[in-house]
């Protein structure tokens, strides 16, 4: 907290007030409602005061190359005894998710230059996308989801702290901490690439050339780290759950670790995961043909357009490279999913490439909104598309926390009579 008061971000606390108080309204179902999501009733089903293996998932998360997320799963879900208790999980995870907005949106001022109205604006549209929502409202999800992005955000920072200058061992320590993420969730691990995507988006033509090494690398760094733990995984799962469990069962199907044998076969996943990251925030309400096209415009508009210091705008010399760049950067986030053969397409696993996706469309509003000399243009055409995100975030959530609630209710009154069977 002491780094970032150091920075002009402080200087909006209005404005990270609004947005605070924002986020609570659009939260407040998951936040006061008793109920659980899926297999959060899980937690209740094992003894509670043993760990940290008990989670009923655990050994399956061991054999699929999670078990640091295993570990800290357990850990998380010890004070969980109760549906009511629930509620705590879930406040915790929110206040998680605020203070990842605001690391981020100081990593976007601090080192991609990002005025700070746009930064904190931007990442707290990023934080409304329905993956990171449905980390805060499912339990069980708070360690693959909200806690590892806030860890993957964490080492871009240690990251970007080496750029300033010869530090090397903050960029040692920041890419050893992503290393260690894929083994919690690769695909929420890659919320690291948001903040690549956010330096070809937003830097300009002047200082392309030393930036574009930057990227560069940390793709680079990123694919290495994805081998490495592929690596890893096979050799190691067998031994760790055996050492844990006793034994070690190979699977064979769904959520076997493997690499798909024929990437053809793939290219309708590909489809099906694409469509669902260009909906950004609005799933529900539009057209996903409509939206993918609103996203390849907004993919050309962002990379494309340079607000210059004469007040104008103009196209960058450097557009085909920054789209490149951008179409890799995605493809590189879908990787969990596109190239394993047990991969399969939901929110929580584009949770990445949709906040990429959401990035271009801040960034085409932003660099559009250039041909005014004030910056208070773009930010007012953000706070209109957070104020119609925040109402579809608000609409989503507080409906499924009403029906979840609902239906916890019902199932409880049924079974009164039996208690154990509640």
């Amino acid at each position: 907290m002491a780094i970032l008061m150091k920075n002009r971000l402080f200087d909006h606390r209005e404005m990270m007030l609004a947005l605070a108080g924002l986020l609570l309204v659009i939260f407040t179902g998951p936040l006061f409602l008793s109920y659980g999501v899926h297999n959060d009733y899980s937690t209740l089903t094992y003894p509670h005061n043993r760990c940290c293996l008990q989670y009923p998932e655990t050994e399956h998360l061991f054999r699929i190359g999670r078990p640091i997320g295993g570990v800290l799963l357990n850990a998380h879900l010890l004070p969980f005894t109760s549906i009511q208790s629930f509620a705590w999980g879930r406040f915790g995870s929110f206040l998680v998710l605020a203070a990842t907005i605001l690391i981020s949106a100081q990593i976007f001022v601090r080192y991609i230059g990002v005025p700070p109205t746009h930064a904190l604006l931007a990442n707290t549209l990023l934080f409304l996308l329905p993956s990171a929502s449905l980390f805060v409202i499912w339990l069980t999800n708070f360690v693959p989801g909200t806690l590892n992005i806030a860890l993957a955000t964490v080492s871009y920072f240690l990251v970007a702290r080496s750029y300033e200058g010869g530090m090397r061992r903050s960029a040692v320590a920041g890419y050893c901490l992503l290393f260690l993420t894929f083994f919690i969730y690769p695909p929420s691990a890659y919320w690291f690439l948001i903040f690549t995507s956010a330096k070809v988006v937003f830097s300009k033509d002047a200082d392309w050339a030393r930036r574009r090494g930057e990227v560069a690398g940390e793709l680079a760094t990123c694919i290495a780290l994805s081998v490495g733990y592929f690596v890893v995984t096979k050799l190691t799962a067998p031994v760790l759950t055996r050492w844990a469990f006793g034994h070690y069962l190979n699977e064979h199907g769904t959520y076997d670790f493997v690499v798909a044998g024929n990437l053809g076969s793939r290219v309708q996943v590909l489809k099906q995961y694409f469509a669902l990251a260009s909906s950004v925030w609005f799933p529900e309400f539009v057209s996903h043909s409509v939206l993918l096209v609103a996203s390849l415009a907004a993919l050309f508009v962002a990379c494309s357009l340079e607000k210059t210091d004469m007040d104008q705008v103009r196209f960058r010399r450097s557009s085909w490279q920054r789209i490149g760049l951008m179409v890799g950067v995605a493809l590189l986030s879908s990787g969990p999913v596109v190239a394993s053969a047990g991969g399969f397409v939901a929110f929580r696993t584009v949770c990445v490439t949709g906040g990429i996706v959401a990035l271009l469309w801040v960034g085409a509003i932003i660099q559009l909104s250039g041909a005014r000399s004030s910056t208070t243009v773009g930010a007012l055409f953000l706070i209109g598309l957070l104020a119609i995100a925040g109402a579809v975030a608000a609409i989503r959530l507080n409906a499924a926390a009403f029906n979840a609630s609902f239906e916890f209710q019902y199932i409880s009154q049924k079974l009164a009579a039996d208690r154990k069977s509640v």
